[in-house]
């Protein structure tokens, strides 16, 4: 089933906000993947381009699968965003061979690469953040 979050808003650094977002599997086989699709709007004029980053962790943290890519996407850089600016960013997970059995978070992230750190969000509280500053979107079964 596809897993979907219009809310809460999650905002980096009073610039960029993911509005929303949906993963479109709850359940993978190893060798299967799950697109997951990401609605960003700019706040105001973004400073930097950020990466964004989306993961495949098990339950103890453990990464099993990344992607980063520009926020931009290969279109207007982030940099030259006016507030208000949409943009729906389609990208990808996959649950390679080796991937344990069992539940698995998928998560995603900016990357600020002048600090080399993860934003911190900011949200109303009601989804979970991993200390690194990762926003869990949903849980899938690896099978």
């Amino acid at each position: 089933g596809v897993q979907t979050c219009a809310l809460p808003i999650f905002s980096f650094s009073g610039e960029i906000a993911l509005r929303g977002y949906s993963v479109e599997r709850s359940e993978l086989r190893r060798g299967d993947g799950t697109a997951v699709t990401l609605d960003w709007e700019a706040l105001s004029r973004p400073t930097q381009d950020y990466k964004v980053v989306t993961y495949l962790r098990g339950v103890d943290g453990r990464q099993w699968d990344g992607q980063q890519e520009s926020l931009s996407g290969g279109s207007i850089p982030v940099t030259e965003w006016e507030s208000g600016r949409w943009l729906v960013q389609q990208t990808f997970v996959l649950a390679e061979a080796n991937t344990p059995v069992g539940e698995h978070l998928i998560t995603v992230g900016l990357y600020d690469s002048r600090a080399r750190a993860l934003v911190q969000p900011r949200s109303d509280g009601t989804t979970e953040i991993l200390s690194s500053g990762e926003i869990v979107l949903g849980r899938v079964q690896v099978r």
